[in-house]
């Protein structure tokens, strides 16, 4: 399926200082947020980065093909303003391969 037209949601990643026990610890990793590092009850605890599109219903995980399409490890607001800049202006689309999941980033 191609997809022409869509709003990328970019979701910033975050990262915090935590401290408490290992039992509140896990509760704020049940919120999403993943463990750095850390020792005796002082943690980095944070979120990584959310690149997705919503088309029909669906939400479609834009992040990987983002990063395939730019050569990128690491996704950023000005990558994610890049292609959706380039969706705006019709010079790429996006195909998407539902009974798979594969996403990729094509142009016209």
């Amino acid at each position: 399926m191609q997809i022409k037209n869509a709003k990328i949601i970019y979701e910033q990643s975050e990262a915090m200082y935590f401290q408490g026990n290992r039992r509140k610890l896990k509760k704020e990793m049940s919120y999403g947020y993943g463990l750095f590092g850390g020792s005796n009850g002082s943690y980095i605890i944070g979120k990584s980065a959310n690149v997705y599109i919503k088309n029909d219903g669906e939400i479609i995980d834009m992040k990987d093909a983002i990063l395939e399409f730019y050569g990128k490890k690491r996704i950023s607001q000005k990558q994610v303003d890049g292609i959706q800049q380039k969706l705006d202006n019709e010079e790429v689309y996006i195909k998407y391969n539902k009974k798979t999941g594969d996403v990729k980033i094509k142009y016209v």
